[in-house]
């Protein structure tokens, strides 16, 4: 009666030659052939895309919208109460275990495990304002088989995104029926996207391999409508 909305669902995704990059190493003639190249190429290393393994995609998403105005005092009435979720999971992809076809590629580089978001608005009068949440879950990205050396066993890695979350708000003011002011904030928490790298057996401190700053960023400006 309130105006809320409420959705639960659940998907099944079949893959059929998912597109999987390769590095080979160009040792044989027979390897430069297939590519076109001069023999002045043997013993370099190709990175190759192909399309080979099947898989599945398998997940649940969420979602609600719901006023607040039923259950606040009149002063504070304007709120909406917005939220979603969602779980997926990458199963029975030969190219993420097989030996040397780790690499996820372009497909699924930013494929979050889970994603939650939540969001408060506020609209009355000539005022409104958002503020928004959001926790990006782990993105997997490459599993490594190390072959098993002279003095060493084989041990697999795994490359990956942890968890991060950002907020971010915007706040409007209508001056005229046409022109609003506004001004946003994105990433106001300045998160970081941080990539590990663990390998079996090795220290707890190895595991960090990068970490990228996505930054904070503020705009402020005129709107309208002619």
């Amino acid at each position: 009666a309130q105006g809320g909305v409420m959705s639960i669902g659940g998907f099944l995704k079949q893959i059929e030659n998912v597109q999987v990059q390769q590095t080979i190493l160009l040792d044989t003639p027979a390897k430069l052939a297939e590519l076109d190249l001069e023999p002045s190429f043997l013993n370099f290393q190709s990175a190759t895309w192909v399309n080979m393994g099947d898989g599945e995609i398998s997940g649940m998403e969420a979602e609600m919208r719901q006023p607040l105005d039923t259950w606040l005092p009149e002063f504070a009435k304007g709120l909406t109460l917005t939220a979603s979720a969602s779980a997926s999971h990458l199963s029975k992809f030969i190219y993420l275990t097989k030996s040397g076809f780790g690499n996820v590629g372009s497909d699924f580089q930013n494929f979050y495990e889970k994603q939650f978001k939540a969001s408060v608005g506020y609209r009355r009068g000539k005022l409104g304002a958002n503020v928004g949440w959001i926790y990006n879950g782990r993105v997997f990205r490459q599993r490594e088989d190390i072959a098993a050396s002279a003095t060493n066993p084989a041990v697999v890695g795994f490359r990956y995104y942890p968890p991060y979350s950002t907020v971010d708000f915007n706040l409007e003011y209508a001056v005229t029926r046409w022109a609003k002011i506004f001004i946003a904030g994105r990433n106001v928490t300045n998160a970081r996207k941080i990539r590990y790298r663990v390998v079996e057996g090795a220290p707890d401190w190895s595991n960090f391999q990068i970490a990228n700053s996505l930054g904070a960023s503020y705009t402020i400006g005129v709107t309208g409508t002619f």
